[in-house]
């Protein structure tokens, strides 16, 4: 399995095993977040097979990627194609190949099974006869491919959408329960089973060049559920680097004035701070270690519950 080097992230993922599933509602950077453990991957010499079925993986996004062309992408697969894609590839591959699969979405994938029943009965038909079929598709594909996964040690990332809740709705009509789980997930409570770790991200305050993102473990098998803050940059992503800057201008290891940052006992503006940092190995060596040094207390200070234990 993958560790995480990130001195921020593997606070809340140790490291990347079996079934990973990012939830979230729409906007909190899931598809983004997928990247961001991708190049984790990438960086430990793991083939990806991509299955984008929302068409979502842009030429933009794409740019994200540490190393593109390891990236195998299946674009706008129907589900049953891609539980048979999987089983395709995992009975060909050799004992050496490190390979993981990511799939972006399960709320965004459709079914074979819906799409022939509506073309040939309509959408009346189906709406007697649909009930549940992702809940049972999935839960029975899970059941098959979750001892592979464990065996061969294949990274299964998945991002599933939570949806609003209809007491929630404020044009529902219907009095708001602000009690218990706000959302749920299509695909039933299968996907939550079989997963080794479930990631949460939620939409925080925004800033003028992204927006700053909770991430929450809400399960694991190797560490108590625990969560961070981390920046989410329009166009980097999330980025470490960026998230160590962002970080130290929160916690005014950075001091800033209106527009003026202090660093190193000289003002800058924020982009010519930016590329004096990030152009310097030895610059940016020194904002990791100022950060590490604030952010490591911060750590150790939470209740022992929420501590990872190395």
């Amino acid at each position: 399995m993958v560790e995480i080097q990130d001195i921020f992230l593997k606070n809340v993922l140790k490291r990347i095993e079996n079934i990973v599933l990012i939830t979230g509602f729409a906007g909190a950077g899931k598809s983004t977040f997928i990247i961001r453990l991708a190049n984790e991957l990438l960086k430990n010499d793991y083939k990806i097979y991509f299955f984008d079925t929302e068409g979502q993986l842009s030429l933009e996004r794409q740019k994200l990627f540490i190393n593109p062309e390891k990236i195998i992408i299946k674009k706008s697969i129907f589900f049953e194609d891609l539980i048979d894609e999987f089983f395709k590839i995992t009975n060909k591959l050799d004992a050496n190949e490190k390979i993981a699969f990511i799939w972006d979405s399960v709320a965004g994938t459709s079914l074979k099974s819906e799409f022939e029943i509506i073309v040939k009965e309509g959408i009346n038909e189906f709406s007697s006869t649909g009930i549940a079929f992702m809940s049972r598709l999935l839960s029975l594909s899970l059941r098959n491919i979750s001892p592979i996964i464990t065996k061969q040690q294949i990274p299964f990332i998945i991002t599933n959408q939570y949806r609003q809740k209809i007491n929630l709705n404020p044009y529902s009509g219907i009095p708001a329960s602000y009690y218990g789980e706000k959302g749920n997930m299509p695909g039933g409570e299968a996907l939550k089973h079989f997963s080794s770790s479930i990631i949460e991200l939620t939409r925080k305050e925004q800033d003028d060049d992204g927006i700053w993102v909770k991430i929450r473990l809400l399960k694991s098998k190797i560490q108590p559920p625990t969560e961070i803050e981390y920046f989410l940059n329009y166009s980097l992503g999330f980025d470490e680097n960026y998230n160590l800057f962002k970080y130290a201008i929160k916690k005014k290891l950075i001091k800033q004035s209106g527009g003026w940052y202090e660093w190193n006992d000289k003002k800058y503006r924020h982009d010519d701070l930016l590329i004096h940092i990030f152009k310097s190995d030895k610059e940016l060596e020194k904002l990791r270690k100022l950060v590490e040094e604030n952010y490591q207390p911060e750590i150790e200070n939470l209740p022992d519950v929420l501590i990872v234990k190395e």
